[in-house]
Formats: C-alpha cells, sequence, structure tokens
C-alpha cells in the first residue's frame, strides 16, 4: 500500500522574466512511499490543483480528485566524494 503526503510545488512565473503584473502559480501534488515496493524513489501524483497568485488575491483550480501513481521520482546513488562526506558526518565523536 502506498502511503500518500501532498505537497506544494515552488512558485512559478506565468512569464519571462517575470513584471509586476506576473501571476505566480504553484502546484498540489503527493509522493508516495511504499518501501517493501520501492526503496530508491518516490511514487509522484500529477497535479491535483493549480494555485494562482496576481497581487494579494489567489484563485485555486481543482485538476483531480484521484491521488494515484503517474510516475516514479528516483534517487540518484551517491558519489564517492558525497559517502566520504556523509561516513564522516555519522561517525561517533570521541569527544564529550
Amino acid at each position: 500500500m502506498i502511503s500518500w503526503s501532498k505537497t506544494e510545488s515552488p512558485l512559478f512565473p506565468s512569464n519571462w522574466p517575470p513584471t509586476a503584473d506576473t501571476a505566480w502559480v504553484s502546484y498540489t501534488f503527493a509522493y508516495g512511499s511504499n518501501p517493501a515496493m520501492l526503496m530508491d524513489g518516490a511514487y509522484v501524483t500529477s497535479p491535483l490543483a493549480r494555485t494562482e497568485w496576481k497581487g494579494n488575491v489567489s484563485t485555486t483550480t481543482k485538476l483531480s480528485n484521484e491521488v494515484k501513481q503517474a510516475s516514479i521520482q528516483g534517487v540518484l546513488p551517491l558519489d564517492s566524494q558525497t559517502l566520504a562526506i556523509l561516513e564522516k558526518e555519522i561517525k561517533p565523536s570521541n569527544t564529550v
């Protein structure tokens, strides 16, 4: 069974470069986890809602009621430099 957690995307400008009239948009979607089936990634839904901010006014449009897998977002393997840093941080210190 996939355990879902809704989240918001960062804000994206509706045009580039942004101006004073730019609307800012974010999307609500969900990440899912199921360690028994997928340990090195996360399930991702399609956007569930779109929120647009223009000035002090926000408008939210529901895009879907279905929280179901649309894709998998993988995790890259650690390179040797990152692994060395993590191993150094994880080792217990001899100082009190």
